[in-house]
């Protein structure tokens, strides 16, 4: 017999039945309790058809309408990350743009007050480095054009992947 657990007051001949998870299905065993205390096995596990045929019976088909949602939601972030994407890069080239145009306009000065001589030579060593200034900002613009130019083809390959564009699934 046994002398601790929910079996200790079980006879030693009297069958025990235990139920143990596999899975989603109980598997039913038969047991003996020995008369030293310990439970023999009787039979091979068999599947208990009354949970087996539950199990059939909660599977559960996708709803549609939450499928079409999570794909419109999904649609919305990635237009939206896009977006801001292409945005900030806009916002880039316009500032470069802007301090590009200022420095052309603050070389060309320089220039003709060097040509001028109305300017110190310190002057001469000041305009190269706004030309080397106009040429790292001419390289980067064109790097940012390129950018934009690929946000531009995301949007448009994003947009082919839309739910009005693809059609309705269930049909």
């Amino acid at each position: 017999m046994w002398k601790h657990g929910p079996l200790a007051k079980e006879t030693a001949a009297r069958p025990v039945t235990l139920y143990h998870l596999a899975g989603a299905c109980k598997l039913k065993r038969r047991f003996v309790l020995s008369p030293n205390g310990f439970a023999d096995r009787v039979r091979q596990p068999q599947i208990d058809r009354g949970h087996a045929a539950m199990a059939l019976f909660r599977f559960r088909t996708r709803n549609p309408e939450r499928d079409r949602e999570a794909d419109e939601s999904r649609q919305r972030r990635l237009h939206q990350f896009l977006d801001e994407l292409r945005s900030e890069i806009l916002r880039e080239r316009d500032g470069l743009k802007e301090r590009y145009e200022k420095i052309t306009a603050d070389a060309a000065f320089s220039q003709q007050a060097l040509e001028d001589n109305r300017a110190a030579t310190a002057t001469s060593a000041k305009i190269d480095e706004m030309t080397e200034s106009m040429i790292g900002y001419t390289k980067r613009i064109g790097l940012l054009e390129q950018q934009i130019s690929f946000m531009n083809q995301m949007l448009g390959q994003a947009e082919l992947f839309s739910p009005a564009k693809i059609g309705d699934e269930s049909s």
